[in-house]
């Protein structure tokens, strides 16, 4: 069902957390499983306008959001171009570090699924990399003032 383990699960019932929700799939499913294990949460949204369903989803992930009382924070940036996602993830990254700065948020929740493990694992084989970083996305890491 879950990377999270029920430690983590549970840890997570004492942290202040944010939730990077972009209505796809795998964050989407995250926020149903935080909410059934009463995980407290808020939901952060960027929004790159850089699709013309782009609005469309922003207003589905708010009234997803309206309709269980989990504040989100909303964020457009719109951006176009080469290099768009190492560009959005900066713009993304940025976003959900000054809301951790503002908010005091300690965790900081993103969900990824099989299919995103695998691109991860391509990319890096085709920068050459080696064992260590071929063995995969960390399900945990410290950054700084929260955790990932």
């Amino acid at each position: 069902m879950t990377l999270l383990g029920a430690d983590a699960l549970s840890s997570l019932h004492h942290s202040r957390n944010l939730l990077a929700l972009s209505g796809g799939v795998d964050s989407t499913a995250l926020f149903w499983v935080l909410l059934e294990h009463r995980i407290p949460f808020e939901a952060a949204l960027v929004n790159y306008k850089s699709r013309p369903q782009s609005d469309q989803e922003a207003d589905r992930v708010a009234a997803l959001c309206a309709q269980h009382g989990v504040a989100l924070h909303y964020h457009e940036h719109p951006l176009k171009g080469s290099n768009f996602e190492a560009r959005a993830r900066q713009v993304r990254y940025g976003f959900f570090e000054s809301l951790i700065d503002r908010y005091g948020f300690e965790v900081l929740l993103t969900a990824h699924q099989l299919n995103d493990r695998l691109e991860w694992h391509l990319m890096q084989l085709l920068k050459g990399a080696g064992w260590l970083e071929l063995t995969g996305m960390a399900r945990e890491q410290k950054r700084g003032r929260y955790r990932l």
